[in-house]
């Protein structure tokens, strides 16, 4: 469900057609990123109460073959999100969102702050030398059933954790703001 502070994914896929036209229409892809996300949603809601499942039983099963969907369908979404809005940022020679875009700024860089580590199991901005493997630790969070991972900040390592469902709503509700 849409929250007043947000607009559709078919609106977020137009918002982003008309201020950074390219080559390939992104307003399809968005529309596809927005269906996604409402199977993933209806997937999490299916998992929510099978998370406090007993062990060894057929809850459990069920569960734990709903988080192995769940949490590829989410990596894949984090992923084509990412690709999708860098596609679009990378217009700009200052590889930056500009204009009325410019609020997506912010996001983005969280974005790829949870991009890297799933990819690369390193964190973003640090250098690759001077690091041990940085591996995302990955949760489920039993209010909403969502993915999530707990990165280590670029600056101080200190933990973060970021839901999938989170970044979905963040997203259209920035995307709202640039209109």
């Amino acid at each position: 469900m849409i929250s007043p502070k947000q607009v559709s994914w078919l609106t977020a896929g137009a918002i982003l057609s008309i201020y950074r036209p390219l080559p390939h229409d992104v307003f399809f892809d968005i529309e596809s990123l927005g269906h996604t996300d409402q199977y993933i949603r209806m997937l999490e809601d299916q998992l929510k109460p099978l998370l406090a499942a007993p062990a060894k039983s057929e809850e459990a099963r069920l569960s734990m073959s709903l988080q192995i969907t769940v949490r590829g369908f989410s990596e894949q979404w984090i992923f084509a999100l990412y690709e999708r809005l860098r596609t679009q940022r990378d217009v700009d020679p200052s590889k930056r969102f500009v204009g009325k875009l410019i609020l997506l700024n912010p996001f983005f860089d969280k974005l790829a702050r949870l991009r890297m580590p799933i990819a690369k199991n390193e964190v973003q901005g640090r250098s690759n030398k001077n690091r041990t493997a940085d591996f995302p630790i990955p949760l489920f969070d039993t209010g909403t059933g969502t993915a999530g991972w707990q990165i280590k900040d670029k600056d101080g390592g200190a933990p973060v954790v970021l839901l999938r469902r989170d970044m979905a709503d963040e997203f259209l509700e920035v995307i709202a703001k640039c209109k």
